[in-house]
């Protein structure tokens, strides 16, 4: 919309990797810590025994 501000971030993140594919999944966990965001399980304890024993 004309006259609207849109404001965007980015981040570099610079670093050497001894395993190929493993620089997506660095970047993630980097942001992820960077805006203090919780890590919560995806499935609770009595799902995922519920799908073991099935």
């Amino acid at each position: 919309m004309p006259g609207e501000r849109f404001t965007a971030s980015a981040y570099l993140l610079i670093k050497f990797y001894a395993q190929p594919h493993t620089a997506y999944r660095t970047m993630l966990n980097f942001t992820w810590r960077m805006h203090d965001l919780p890590t919560l399980p995806r499935l609770n304890a009595d799902r995922i025994w519920e799908l073991g024993i099935a």
